[in-house]
């Protein structure tokens, strides 16, 4: 019987952003381009004897309930009917609160190895469920690549790879939780104001047009220093800068892989940055 698996799980970022609406349940409806990427945590899930959930996270990032590693484990343990009983070990590479999808990559990680530790106990329908209720990203980092992301985030449908870019993300010191963003959107920012046009735009394989992300005008003004690094990666040589998620954090796409490491190199020492590229999945097995 299969006692552990080891495993990457891929952060994302996104290429587009647009709100739509707000709906009756308090959700919003986006349209997004999410892209897996290459910087990812390495998560280990392995089957005890003993029934209950143990969630190991370095760094720490407070109580293991609150991890959304430890809520996945139990959210399937529910839905299956049965009682899990499993170590999880994260080490984190991905920043936390960035807009990077880190918790949620780690959740989608534990649920694609206790789909492989206890066959057979649901249906991918179900398991897709049970991805959603832990978070609206979950889905997304369990099937990974390009893709093009409506509803809450949990309607995907794949998309052409589009190229091998070298990516640099920065991750600012400051924070700003998703809830507050949302909450602080502009209706007048509601709508399809990129999506549909990088859609129109992508048959050109390795072409990115018509990038953008409606959230990064409220966290911007609340972390300036999400333009200043913007800038900072178009003076380097990124093609494209532009915020994640709800931010803060901020990646940039470029054609030269020495151009990246030249900003790498310049500003390494002033804040968190990472060089690395797009997946093609969002979760990985470790050889």
């Amino acid at each position: 019987m299969m006692r552990e698996i080891l495993l990457h799980a891929h952060g994302k970022i996104n290429l587009t952003l647009d709100v739509l609406y707000r709906r009756p349940d308090g959700y919003h409806a986006i349209r997004s381009i999410m892209q897996s990427v290459g910087l990812a945590d390495q998560v280990c899930i392995g089957r005890r004897s003993i029934e209950g959930v143990r969630v190991h996270c370095t760094p720490s990032l407070g109580p293991p309930e609150e991890n959304l590693a430890w809520k996945a484990a139990a959210a399937f343990g529910a839905a299956a009917g049965i009682s899990v009983g499993v170590d999880i070990v994260v080490e984190k590479q991905i920043p936390a609160a960035a807009g990077l999808a880190g918790g949620s990559a780690d959740a989608a990680a534990v649920l694609y190895a206790l789909q492989l530790l206890y066959p057979g106990r649901l249906l991918e329908a179900e398991l897709r469920a049970v991805a959603l209720s832990v978070g609206a990203d979950v889905p997304f980092c369990m099937q990974g690549g390009t893709i093009l992301a409506e509803g809450i985030g949990e309607q995907l449908t794949p998309l052409p790879y589009q190229g091998d870019w070298k990516v640099v993300i920065v991750k600012p010191p400051e924070s700003v939780a998703t809830k507050t963003v949302y909450e602080n959107l502009d209706r007048a920012w509601f709508g399809d104001r990129y999506t549909g046009r990088f859609l129109a735009a992508a048959r050109q394989k390795g072409s990115l047009c018509c990038l953008g992300n409606i959230m990064e005008s409220y966290t911007a003004s609340v972390i300036p220093s999400v333009n200043v690094w913007k800038r900072r990666l178009a003076e380097t040589g990124a093609c494209i800068a532009q915020m994640s998620g709800s931010g803060p954090s901020v990646f940039g796409l470029f054609r030269a892989e020495k151009d990246a490491l030249a900003f790498l190199s310049k500003y390494s020492q002033e804040v968190d940055c990472f060089m690395t590229a797009f997946s093609e999945r969002g979760i990985s097995e470790v050889e």
